[in-house]
């Protein structure tokens, strides 16, 4: 429910949870109960984009690491170990990654852009710069050929 409802909120091509996720999911404790799972699976619709959520779209050292954290810890406490970060086998790029950083810390902060800035350690401005940059360079949507001759009438 959770994964198809950010899918389309976000744009993304997820519609189900494969069995390795689905394992993932079910092995892991949940101390936060259903907040915990919306907000991983928010963060894995905003990291990725596929048809089918797979384990490695959950950090499990993230969940694990997130989730021993209480949440009465202030956000700068709750911090990822960088030595246990899983780099994609395939490349990165970097552009993208920082950009996933940011918006996992809107989510996170609940779309408040002040927290958010201070989570990241960079100020409000730089934040506002990038998300501002990210909307001008994002290309806008095409129309299929056939949609686009068959929505205006030729004269």
């Amino acid at each position: 429910m959770f994964l198809k409802q950010f899918a389309e909120q976000k744009g993304k091509r997820f519609r189900r949870i494969g069995p390795s996720a689905a394992d993932l999911l079910l092995a892991y404790d949940w101390p936060g109960n259903v907040r915990e799972l919306r907000n991983t699976m928010e963060l894995a619709v905003l990291m990725y984009d596929d048809v089918e959520l797979k384990s490695l779209h959950l950090n499990l050292n993230t969940l694990q690491k997130v989730a021993s954290t209480p949440l009465d810890v202030p956000l700068n406490a709750r911090t990822l170990d960088p030595h246990r970060f899983l780099l994609p086998a395939t490349g990165l790029d970097l552009e993208e990654f920082i950009d996933s950083l940011v918006h996992q810390s809107l989510a996170l902060c609940h779309e408040n852009k002040t927290e958010a800035a201070k989570y990241l350690g960079i100020s409000r401005r730089s934040l506002y710069c990038r998300l501002e940059r990210k909307k001008a360079t994002k290309k806008p949507r095409q129309l299929p050929t056939d949609v686009v001759n068959t929505a205006v009438p030729k004269a």
